[in-house]
C-alpha cells in the first residue's frame, strides 16, 4: 500500500489540502516515533528504499517480483472547494493515490509486475487509472543504399525524405491519444562541436509542424549542446555510452551522458518539464558516473549552455546537471 501515509515519506509534492496535512502529519509521527533520528522529511537518497526495509534484498534475489498494486498512480490533484465537482469516485469512503514521481518506490526495489485487478486502482477514475502514452520513431540522414532504414531518396537528408509522411506524425498522434511524441535521429557528421543550422531548422520543424515533444540525436560520437524550444526538448548529439573509439583529445568522446526526462501527467496535459544530464565517463570501455567536482563536469555544464532559451543548474550536491524552461 504505496498510497495514503506511505505515500507522504517520499518528497511532499501533492498541493496542500486537509487530507494530504494529516497524512503527512501521520508520517511524520510514526517516523519519529520508531525513528527518532532520522528526521522528517526523509532524505530523498534513503526515502525510495526506506519502506522496503531488508526485504529488498531478498527480492532482489529473485527472477520476478510481483506484487498487487491497490493505488492509482496519479498526479491528480485534490479539488479545493467542497462545491467543486471531485475526481474522486463517488460513492467511496477511502480514495488512495501515489504520485507518479514516487513510482521510485516500486522501481528501486525492482519490482516487475503489478496487479491493478483491485478495488482502489479506480478510485480517481479512467484519468486516475492512464499513464503516459509514448509514440517513438526513427530516422538517418543516411544514405537508403541497401539498408532497410527510413528514407526514400538515397542523397536525401530527414527533411527531404517525405515531408508529407511527418506531417502527418501530428494527426497521428492526436488520434492514438499520445500524449509524448519521440523522435530518435542519426545526423550530422563526426565530431562537430555545434550542429549545422541546417539541422537546427529541421528540429524545430519536428517540433513546431510534428509534434514531436522530444528529440533524442546521435551520430557525433561525442556531446554537442541542449536545446529548450517551445517546451520540447532537443538532444542535438546524446555521445556515446559505451565506445572502444580512439580519444579524440579535442571532442573528448570519452566522456558522454545518461540523459533522464521528467515528464508531467496532469488533469490539465502532459509536458516536459526537465532533463537531469549525468555526466559519465569512459575508459577501458567501462562507463561511469564522473564527479561533480571535476573538470569534465564544469566541462559538459558549460557545453549546455550553447543555446539561447536554456537554463542549465549544477546540483551541488550530486552529479545531475538539471535543463529547464525559462
Amino acid at each position: 500500500m504505496l498510497a495514503r501515509t506511505v505515500n507522504e515519506l517520499f518528497p511532499p509534492l501533492f498541493p496542500f489540502s486537509a487530507e494530504v496535512t494529516e497524512a503527512r502529519q501521520l508520517a511524520k509521527e510514526i517516523i519519529m516515533y520508531y525513528n527518532p533520528g532520522m528526521g522528517f522529511p526523509l532524505d530523498e537518497s534513503i526515502c525510495y528504499d526506506y519502506c522496503w526495509g531488508d526485504v529488498k534484498r531478498l527480492m532482489e534475489t529473485c527472477d520476478i517480483r510481483l506484487v498487487n498494486l491497490e493505488t492509482p498512480i496519479t498526479g491528480i490533484p485534490y479539488k479545493m472547494n467542497k462545491r467543486e465537482s471531485t475526481d474522486k469516485v463517488a460513492g467511496k469512503h477511502y480514495h488512495f493515490r501515489m504520485h507518479p514521481r514516487n513510482v521510485r518506490a516500486l522501481t528501486r526495489s525492482s519490482i516487475d509486475v503489478v496487479n491493478l485487478a483491485n478495488n482502489h486502482i479506480m478510485d480517481y477514475g479512467i484519468k486516475g487509472l492512464i499513464g503516459i502514452k509514448m509514440g517513438i520513431f526513427g530516422m538517418t540522414d543516411a544514405p537508403c543504399r541497401n539498408y532497410p532504414v527510413f528514407c526514400i531518396d538515397p542523397s536525401s537528408y530527414p527533411h527531404m525524405d517525405d515531408i508529407p509522411y511527418l506531417l502527418s506524425l501530428s494527426e497521428w498522434k492526436e488520434s492514438n491519444h499520445v500524449d509524448v511524441l519521440i523522435a530518435t535521429v542519426h545526423w550530422g557528421p563526426n565530431y562537430s562541436w555545434i550542429p549545422q543550422r541546417y539541422f537546427q531548422h529541421f528540429a524545430r520543424f519536428l517540433i513546431d509542424e510534428c509534434g514531436v515533444n522530444i528529440i533524442h540525436g546521435h551520430s557525433a560520437h561525442h556531446v554537442q549542446p541542449i536545446e529548450v524550444y517551445h517546451d520540447a526538448l532537443i538532444i542535438y548529439g546524446s555521445g556515446d555510452l559505451i565506445d572502444d573509439y580512439a580519444i579524440d583529445p579535442v571532442f573528448r568522446n570519452d566522456l558522454s551522458a545518461v540523459y533522464v526526462a521528467e515528464i508531467n501527467k496532469t488533469h490539465e496535459g502532459t509536458e516536459v518539464t526537465s532533463c537531469s544530464v549525468h555526466p559519465i565517463s569512459i575508459k577501458a570501455m567501462q562507463s561511469n558516473l564522473t564527479a561533480p567536482n571535476s573538470a569534465e563536469y564544469k566541462w559538459l555544464k558549460s557545453l549546455s549552455k550553447s543555446f539561447s532559451g536554456t537554463t542549465v543548474n549544477a546540483e551541488p550536491s550530486s552529479i545531475n546537471i538539471v535543463v529547464q524552461r525559462k
